[in-house]
């Protein structure tokens, strides 16, 4: 039986291009350079996977990682919406949702955590009308979320947030503990007349309101 980890070096892409069905990797994943791509299918990854270069690049891109325990970001890149069937602990890196031209969520079905050397990106905004309609991007957990290190927030090409819209960037139904670091905390300016309210930190949520400059 194989028991030697499968290195994703500089340079590699593994894609999953064809099939609706699960693949499973049965050895340790490790992304030392390399990129993962999704495509909007479902790996398994039953020996677990981490992700320690600085180059590595994990394209979510709409799909399902299933996880034997917690996928350990350190360093790299983890791009796009999507489902993650286990845990995610950012201990450097980044997650960035931002680079999507609509709105969506990344699912995290266990527990979420980021450290202090880490960052996540998310876009907000409003898509208009008579009424304000806030949409935003959004880490949804089901199991607990720690978090601290950075925030990144910026605004949704063509649709500013408008005063009193309210966005919940992350909702971890087993509880958040935890806050942003204010010096890593970086805001895109809502708009002319708006500031944004002091990030508010729930016991399940953490969100952010834009209001009208005083």
């Amino acid at each position: 039986m194989q028991t030697s980890a499968f290195s994703n070096a500089g340079g590699g892409t593994v894609i999953k291009t064809a099939g609706a069905g699960q693949t499973t990797i049965n050895v340790p994943f490790q992304q030392v350079g390399g990129a993962l791509d999704l495509n909007s299918r479902t790996i398994s990854f039953q020996g677990g996977i981490s992700q320690t270069n600085a180059d590595s690049v994990t394209y979510l891109d709409n799909g399902t990682l299933i996880v034997a325990g917690t996928f350990t970001v350190t360093a790299g890149q983890v791009l796009g919406f999507g489902t993650i069937q286990g845990g995610l602990k950012l201990d450097g890196g980044t997650l960035d949702l931002t680079q999507e031209t609509t709105t969506g969520t990344v699912s995290v079905t266990g527990n979420y955590e980021q450290t202090a050397a880490s960052t996540i990106m998310l876009k907000v905004g409003d898509t208009g009308g008579a009424v304000n309609t806030p949409v935003n991007d959004q880490i949804s957990v089901t199991g607990t979320a720690t978090i601290a290190g950075g925030l990144t927030v910026r605004l949704l090409t063509g649709k500013r947030p408008r005063a009193n819209d309210s966005f919940k960037l992350i909702s971890a139904t087993g509880g958040l503990t935890g806050t942003f670091d204010p010096a890593k905390v970086n805001l895109q300016v809502p708009g002319t007349g708006l500031v944004w309210d002091d990030i508010a930190y729930g016991t399940k949520d953490v969100t952010l309101t834009a209001i009208a400059a005083p």
